[in-house]
């Protein structure tokens, strides 16, 4: 840092340019000398050469405001917590020990010194403004505590530290504070904390040296600079043309920048408490430091230099790898005056520095980096802060760059003085940091400190890494030979004694052969059971005989010892039969999935040299192959004679083909020798023998079944077989488990949570399990406490490796559940089987630093038969690590303290689905073959959760027509989630595809957007789409795209045809819009239909009718009655215009004919109740079951800011915009408008805690009186300091939807926000919509579905009710509510849209799923509650009132709940679709007994995509929360609702207290959610 100072000093002198690789080659006085002396030579005089100073001292402006520099706004908007790692100040803290302080002169200095210093005396405003104030205004934060105040001197010390360590100064305070408490003994400990943007780290060097002259009574000179005049100075037009070089210079290199340090980092951290600080420091003595300089400049490097690459070393060995980027601090003031090296203030910038690490000898990458350093710190003017804001702008990642290094190497020294000779203790703070490194010299000593914020690096990380950072400094100031070598391992030696033990796993397990044991068992043990298959025992006899016939066709076939034998067959004691007698012969099996196609089974034979192929498919399959097909099936009596087989454990016993890179199967070759040594260890490790038996459940091409079947017949036990369709069923499991005592299970992760969650739904355990092993994939971190509830006498075993180590490699038992753990634990290696971890320089990995995984010992393969390149690729020869061969699995893992492995994943193309290793290679390849010209493929989602292979095309093929081309060449799990066809891929500017704007334009499509449509488009097909995107909020549609593809929900088809049927007066059936094949089937519907005039507003002008002119009247709340041939009228006060009299008067004979002719009720006052509203009516009397109640919403919030009387200005106008406010429900059936209602008044009350509760539980189980006004409370209580704000809606004349509506204009009124009153109200809607449904016949239609429909249903459930409904007076409802958090949400949202589900019917089903578990597993009927707006006009979704109607779907639980959502989504479709007659009417019409009865009292409400056009979430003010909230319905038992709030799914069951066990319906409560987070978090929904 001291050359970037001296060249400072020397441009702005000779007003030359220094540019940062001269400074480098002239690295000695001389050299330097010369080359300024040429610079500036033939010059007529060199002191022309001087620029003029272009900084100016003012003094007139001393005192006003003036801006941050940006540094300072760094730090200020750090402070923010809302910002990413902020919620801290830039703070600098000090503790010192003083003795025999003088407290009186102290005070005095440190007055002295605010004089002295302006930026002690600065406060910044709101608006990052800072402002210097005057010494008479301020009052200096210094506190003295006395003796006599403080009990315990130490204890009170503590209490500073913890009040002051990371203490955030508020702005338009001073920004220091300084503490001074007596300890005894004439010592003082002086507390001091500053925030650093009043003074950077030299400042604060200044403030100590300054305060101990001042303090000894020292007079010093004084300082005419400022700092508000250097930042001035900073923005002058010579600055500026720097500014603008070091802003191109960086520019050219964004799009090329590397990533902050990949650090282990526990992220959760930002979600904790955070902005504390942890210090580590060292002192180097001034011997060590000496050497350290002479040896660095023997190189010519600089000490900052140095040090920066020993930090480099650390950081890449600790997880960064070759390339990163880390900020460095530059100390540094541009020489613009004589005094202004003794002015305060942050002067400081920041340079990010390129740091390249190679496998090269340190001091190489020592001098690179000095080079990077040097053209950093030149071209500084440009800032960090702002360059990472450029690299913000073309990375999709949150970019903020941690990692800092600090040198003040060079500056000035820090002389001994009271302070520095005496700190006890010190940290600092800064936002947006992890780790700043700090070195300083005191002295002739240097001190280094790393400043770690607390907690981010993982494990004990931290302390680790400044360990071996000093050991680093260590060696490179004692040892030359540091310099010249790579820097190997970094690992302290506690670690590499662990990693080494972990490895000791030699042990003589013998060399065996695969079929040896069960040879042994063949003839020791003939009448033990070895297989059941279909119920069927086949004994070790009957299996042996099986093997002889198959080896003595073998060996007609001529097949010899190494010769490879392809089974392609499927799950049978014949296939079993088949694979031991390969082996038994001497033979190579090579299994294959039995349904692959054609085109991957020649190729595997040829990449074998399979001399034949043993299968079950017929012949004709084979085309080109069928000459080497043996039928599995055929039968030889003749005896083999197994003992003349010539054979060494060495050899070969199987391949199995796993995908490849080349686009080819790769097949990995494993000896007798490897899988038997993991075949003992296991069998010895779980105690497996000839009472042990396992369902095979894993294909025998899958490399798990290797251990079902040779593992178990080896000890003599017994195979539980399914067949291909019982491979998969957990109802076939749990059976055959029971009847033949499995006693392990061997599965991947999926198959065996399904096996959980049928013993959960079912209610069944499983005794007889003793060992379950899962591996191949992920294991859900929800498993290990589902087993031990459904399984308590298994032990789970997690086994990992790869099919080139021979089935597994390491294992680890799952006895205790850690609820820390991210993912299950990989554990530690099998016997004779070793695991490194290496980064990208083949260097092993320290604890807790992700690496790649290798796998040594005697399971590794041979490697891959028949292509010598990519086994050298993946097989390697790594000396420094291990004497023999090392297989690079492809998988990432790390190693926690006790050197047990945690597993990682893939981080190259090589991904694992459901176990399946799947190359991305093998893929593109087929989809060139598919029709593709170019492809990418991503893998969306992580762990087990929604993994999505997605792939990205440039092709003139659709997607159906891709993957079915697909097919014919690779497995189903092989072909891609999703297909996008595209024109061309996005470039970067360097023209790399961008990957990340593929995945957004993904993410993009997911949200209902696709391509755009494809051919030129009429007027009325134009028309739909601007329909069609309007609704699911699309910028594009694709007219080849179904709605089913696309995930639309039937709400939303609702919608969609509620719109076109205003647009074109006719509608398709719902069931028939999901049916057509894409939208242009929807289009051809429309094809020649012309499009209806809009309905008109209000204020249109309308046609020229009695009737349109009577319901403009009616908007005017002027109503017309024929009363005995005369025609009268009521109208609110002056809404009867004279120009409206003069038309009522000359159209007077017109309108009574109308009047008197027409059905409708226009000349009533009295307008009829919705069906949902004469319920509400009736439900209020006691005679009927569970009535004797209103229904009714009531929800409570805190909302301190409010302003009452501004609250009810807007509860007015809103009321004024809606008529259903203003209603008064009548007795007889009817609902009345009056001329006019009063002001609505907002009551306000003052409550204790006690008289809270009892308001609140009045007025949340209130029922309105009918005939009265208003049906609605809003009032505000003030309790104990907070504002409680009321709402209280009776349903009877606001749905759930309207409510929220409601309470969201009010809400926007409140806050000056525009509310437009819709066209009609709700009484003019009632009118409306008689016409309509009569008009078109859809309520016959939809009464004659019912009457068939209702003869269908079962009832209603059968919930375990303490009492009987009748004997419940007044039902009293309680609240059950559960907010799932954001990250559960997000996933459920994926996995309903994987499943092109809807979120309703996915929840709905999660509900009646449970309800079927609590109701003794009957089938039964759910109410379904539809917001049902009939479209009679185009703003129906801004109309108030209770549109509420009521439907039925049932429930019998299917095979799987993918199935029970389909089946749920269908009978939704339908009810939706003849929703027109209301539920209440049809068990009415239908049911005349037990008319009083509650027939279906279980309800399901959801807020999810409601009717109105209105987003989910709900417009509500800034620092208002919900407390509290409850709904109650006559009739009704439980009702679930579910809404999303702030992007959380909020689940509800508002339930009648006096019929449930209160523990029971909690319980049932919990499983619900428990299954929720489990469809969350699980995406295997079949």
């Amino acid at each position: 840092m001291m050359l970037y100072s001296l060249k400072n000093h020397i441009e702005e002198k000779y007003n030359i340019s220094i540019d940062a690789a001269s400074v480098t080659a002239n690295n000695t006085i001389r050299k330097m000398t010369g080359y300024i002396y040429s610079l500036v030579s033939g010059s007529e005089n060199i002191s022309k050469k001087i620029k003029s100073n272009q900084y100016k001292i003012d003094t007139s402006n001393r005192y006003k405001p003036f801006p941050l520099n940006d540094i300072q706004k760094a730090y200020w908007v750090g402070r923010n917590k809302d910002v990413s790692w902020g919620g801290v100040s830039c703070y600098g803290y000090c503790e010192f020990d003083l003795k025999y302080l003088d407290l009186q002169k102290f005070e005095a200095a440190v007055k002295k010194l605010v004089e002295r210093h302006e930026m002690l005396r600065t406060v910044i405003d709101s608006n990052g403004m800072q402002q210097i104030r005057h010494s008479s205004e301020i009052k200096i934060p210094l506190t003295i505590y006395s003796e006599n105040d403080i009990e315990n001197a130490k204890e009170f010390a503590e209490k500073i530290r913890h009040e002051m360590e990371h203490m955030v100064i508020p702005t338009d305070r001073l920004l220091f504070e300084f503490r001074v408490l007596p300890l005894g003994d004439n010592i003082y400990r002086f507390f001091s904390g500053v925030d650093l943007m009043a003074a950077d780290a030299m400042s604060l060097f200044l403030m100590w040296n300054d305060l101990d002259a001042l303090y000894n009574g020292e007079e010093l000179p004084e300082i005419n600079s400022s700092f508000r005049d250097y930042v001035t100075y900073m923005s002058n037009p010579v600055k500026k043309e720097k500014y603008r070089k070091d802003k191109e210079f960086w520019m050219k290199k964004l799009e090329d920048f590397p990533p902050s340090p990949e650090l282990p980092v526990d992220l959760s951290l930002e979600k904790k408490e955070k902005g504390k600080f942890k210090r580590y420091q060292h002192l180097m003595n001034k011997d060590d430091w000496k050497r350290f300089v002479k040896i660095s400049a023997g190189y010519g490097l600089t000490p900052s230099a140095t040090l920066l690459a020993v930090y480099s070393e650390v950081l890449s060995g600790f997880g960064c790898g070759s390339r990163f980027g880390v900020i460095v601090t530059v100390f540094g003031r541009d020489n613009v005056s004589d005094d202004i090296v003794n002015v305060m203030g942050d002067f400081t910038k920041l340079a990010l520095v390129d740091i390249k690490r190679d496998d090269v000898s340190f001091v190489q990458n020592a001098l690179n980096i000095q080079n990077e350093l040097q053209e950093s710190i030149y071209h500084s003017d440009f800032s960090a802060v702002e360059y990472i804001k450029e690299i913000g702008k073309v990375s999709a990642e949150n970019n903020i760059y941690p990692v800092v290094f600090t040198s003040g190497i060079g500056s000035e020294k820090i002389t001994q003085n009271m302070f520095f000779d005496n700190v006890i203790y010190s940290s600092s703070t800064t936002p947006q940091v992890f780790m700043d490194h700090q070195v300083f010299e005191i002295g002739e000593d240097v001190l280094i400190s790393w400043d770690v914020l607390e907690g981010i690096y993982a494990g004990n990380n931290s302390e680790v890494m400044f360990e071996v950072y000093i050991r680093l400094l260590s060696n490179a100031s004692s040892d030359r030979a540091f310099w010249e070598n790579k820097v190997s391992d970094l690992r302290p030696h506690s670690q590499v004694r662990i990693h080494e033990k972990v490895n000791q796993t030699d042990k003589d397990t013998g060399d065996h052969f695969l079929y040896e044991f069960i040879m042994k068992n063949f003839k020791e043990k003939p009448q033990n059971r070895a297989i059941v298959f279909e119920d069927k025992i086949y004994t070790y006899g009957d299996l042996h005989r099986k093997v002889n016939g198959v080896a003595a066709i073998l060996e007609n076939k001529n097949i010899r010892q190494g010769d490879r034998v392809i089974i392609q067959c499927r799950k049978s004691p014949e296939q079993i039969a088949a694979i031991i007698a390969v082996v038994m012969c001497g033979g190579v099996y090579v299994p294959v999935s039995y349904d692959q196609p054609l085109t991957r089974t020649k190729e595997i034979f040829k990449s074998s040299e399979a001399k034949c192929i043993i299968s079950d498919i017929s012949y004709d399959k084979f085309d080109g192959l069928s000459e080497y097909v043996i039928d599995i099936y055929c039968d030889s009596k003749k005896e083999y004679n197994f003992e003349n087989i010539s054979n060494s454990a060495d050899s070969l016993a199987y391949i199995i083909y796993t995908s490849g890179s080349t686009g080819k199967p790769k097949g990995a070759a494993i000896t007798h020798r490897s899988a038997m040594n993991t075949i003992i260890d296991v069998n010895n490790k779980y105690d497996v023998n000839e009472n042990s038996a396992v369902i095979a459940v894993s294909s025998a091409s899958f490399d798990l079944s290797v251990y079902d079947m040779f593992g178990i017949l080896s000890a003599g036990g017994l195979i539980v077989l399914p067949t291909e369709k019982e491979r998969t069923s957990p109802e076939y499991w749990f059976r055959s488990a029971e009847k033949y005592n499995v006693t392990i299970w061997n599965s991947v992760p999926s198959l065996f949570d399904l096996f959980l969650d049928y013993l959960e739904t079912k209610k069944l355990k499983n005794k007889t399990l003793k060992s379950v092993i899962l591996s191949g994939d992920w294991i859900p971190l929800h498993v290990p406490e589902k087993m031990s509830k459904y399984i308590p006498k298994a032990l789970l075993i997690s086994m990992g490796g790869a099919t080139e180590a021979s089935i597994w490699s390491n294992y680890y038992e799952v006895k205790k559940f850690n609820p820390q753990w991210k993912s299950i634990p990989y554990g530690y290696p099998l016997e004779n089987q070793k695991f490194f971890i290496l980064d990208e320089f083949n260097r092993q990995c320290p604890d807790m630093v992700a690496g790649r995984l290798f796998i040594a010992g005697k399971g590794v393969a041979q490697g891959y038969y028949n292509s010598p390149e990519i086994t050298e690729k993946s097989f390697q020869h790594i000396v420094s690590v291990y004497d023999g061969i090392l297989y690079e699995t492809g998988d990432w893992g790390r190693y926690h303290k006790n050197g047990c492995i945690e597993f990682l994943g893939r981080k190259d193309n090589q991904l694992k689905i459901n176990g399946y290793r799947v190359e991305i290679g093998e893929i593109q390849e087929v989809m060139k073959k598919s029709g593709a010209e170019d492809s990418v493929i991503v893998l969306i989602g992580e762990k087990a959760d929604n993994k999505r292979l997605i792939a990205f095309v440039v092709s003139s093929y659709g997607e159906n027509e891709m993957k079915a081309n697909m097919r014919k060449y690779l497995p189903e799990y092989f072909i891609p989630d999703k297909i996008m066809v595209m024109e061309k891929f996005p470039v970067t500017p360097n023209g790399k595809i961008d990957r990340k704007a593929l995945i957004s334009e993904y993410e993009k499509n997911n949200k209902s957007t696709s391509p755009a449509v494809n051919r030129v488009l009429n007027e009325a097909e134009k028309k739909i789409t601007e329909i069609i995107k309007e609704i699911l909020s699309a910028e594009s549609i694709d007219i080849n795209e179904s709605f089913m593809t696309l995930g639309v929900s039937s709400v939303e088809i609702i919608k969609i045809a509620n719109h076109l049927e205003v647009a074109f007066g006719q509608r398709p059936d719902i069931s028939e819009i999901m049916a057509y094949k894409n939208i242009g089937g929807l289009l051809n519907f429309y094809k020649d239909k012309k499009q209806t005039e809009k309905p008109k507003k209000a204020e249109d002008k309308k046609e020229n009718t009695i009737k349109t002119f009577l319901e403009e009247l009616l908007k005017r709340n002027i109503y017309l009655r024929n009363e005995n041939g005369k025609l009268k009228f009521t109208a609110e006060k002056n809404s009867l215009t004279a120009e409206i009299r003069s038309e009522i008067k000359n159209r007077r004979s017109e309108i009574l004919e109308y009047l008197s002719e027409s059905e409708n009720i226009l000349d009533s006052r009295e307008i009829p109740l919705k069906p949902i509203q004469r319920a509400y009516v009736i439900g209020r009397s006691d005679k009927y079951e569970l009535g004797n109640i209103g229904a009714h919403y009531y929800t409570e919030f805190i909302w301190n800011e409010c302003n009452v009387k501004q609250l009810e200005t807007a509860v007015n106008c809103v009321v004024q915009s809606q008529d259903i406010m203003r209603m008064v429900i009548n007795d007889n059936g009817t609902q009345t408008l009056p001329e006019a209602v009063q002001r609505y008044e907002v009551k306000i009350f003052d409550f204790d805690e006690k008289a809270l509760a009892d308001y609140r539980n009045e007025i949340s189980h209130r029922t309105y009186k009918i005939g009265s006004w208003p049906m609605f409370e809003i009032s505000v209580s003030n309790v104990n300091g907070e504002k409680h704000i009321h709402f209280s809606i009776d349903c009877i004349i606001l749905d759930g939807w309207s409510a929220y509506m409601f309470m969201e204009q009010i809400f926007r009124k409140y806050n000056g926000l525009e509310i437009t009153a819709p066209s009609i109200g709700f009484g003019e809607y009632i009118r409306l919509e008689k016409d309509y449904l009569k008009k078109n016949n859809y309520r016959e239609k939809s009464l004659e579905f019912w009457k068939k429909r209702i003869k269908e249903l079962p009832p209603a459930p059968q919930l375990p009710y303490v009492k009987a409904m009748s004997e419940v007076d007044k039902p009293y409802f309680k609240r059950l509510q559960y907010a799932l958090n954001e990250e559960l949400s997000a996933k459920l949202e994926s996995n309903i849209k994987k499943y092109k589900c809807t979120e309703s019917v996915v929840i709905c089903g999660a509900y009646m799923k449970t309800l079927f578990s609590w109701c003794n597993e009957k089938p039964f009927t759910l109410n379904l509650t539809l917001f049902n707006r009939i479209p009679v006009c185009e703003d129906i979704s801004d109309v108030f009132g209770d549109f509420t109607n009521t439907t039925f779907i049932a429930y019998n639980r299917k095979e799987s709940f993918l199935e029970d959502i389909e089946d749920i989504k269908n009978q939704m479709i339908y009810a939706i679709e003849n929703r027109y007659v209301n539920g209440i009417e049809i068990v009415k019409e239908i049911s005349d007994e037990n008319s009083n009865k509650a027939v279906f009292p279980v309800v399901f409400t959801s807020m999810l995509r409601s009717g109105s056009d209105t987003d989910n979430e709900i417009y509500y003010p800034e620092n208002m929360k919900e407390v509290y909230a409850l709904s109650q319905t006559p009739q009704v038992s439980l009702d679930h609702q579910v809404y999303n709030r702030n992007g959380k799914y909020v689940f509800v069951w508002d339930y009648v207290s006096q019929l449930y066990d209160e523990k029971e319906i909690m319980n049932c409560f919990d499983r619900y959610i428990e299954f929720i987070k489990e469809i969350a978090d699980n995406n295997q929904w079949n």
